[in-house]
């Protein structure tokens, strides 16, 4: 679609492949760019599971069926745990791609791809004053409403997920402090 509509544009595969990457996790959403897999089964050794290179976010671990109630420390690479051997099963969200590691694009997020990858490539023609404001703001709405789009609504989230939300907002409401007693 870049090489269609702006002839003589120059990038490279690689830019652009990283730059979907890079909006694909700022949409993130499970409707539209992330997928599920649950029950991935991992071996302990040492303390340690490594987790796939795959996962965009952890949502749960088990521990023969049970989420663990001591702390389980997630390093992006690996889980540490309280034990030194054995399984654990866990579900998380990741992003999709190809066998030749290029992200696979939904067709929502299209269009907030290309506005993307457009923005990323006229960066610098803007930052030299090539570009005028008016259009570079017109980019820039573009992007946002592709983006806003591209998240797309609940109406595909299990009740887990929906319930896992629910949590969150409640955890970001100020609960006022009354005082116990009045001076």
């Amino acid at each position: 679609m870049l090489s269609r509509n702006h002839k003589g544009l120059n990038f490279e595969k690689g830019d652009l492949i990283e730059w979907c990457r890079e909006l694909l996790e700022i949409i993130a959403d499970p409707d539209s760019t992330l997928l599920k897999k649950t029950g991935v089964e991992l071996k302990v050794a040492n303390s340690l599971a490594q987790l796939p290179c795959e996962v965009y976010r952890l949502l749960s671990v088990r521990v023969n069926g049970v989420t663990p109630t001591t702390n389980i420390i997630d390093d992006g690479d690996y889980l540490h745990m309280n034990f030194t051997t054995g399984t654990v099963k866990i579900d998380y969200y990741y992003l999709p791609e190809t066998r030749d590691g290029i992200p696979v694009v939904s067709l929502p997020a299209r269009q907030a791809c290309y506005w993307y990858c457009l923005i990323k490539i006229k960066a610098d023609e803007y930052e030299r004053g090539f570009i005028r404001e008016g259009v570079w703001d017109r980019w820039n709405k573009d992007l946002d409403y592709h983006i806003s789009r591209a998240r797309g609504s609940f109406k595909n989230m299990s009740r887990d997920d929906t319930n896992q939300i629910m949590k969150i907002m409640f955890n970001w409401v100020n609960i006022p402090q009354v005082p116990s007693t009045l001076d």
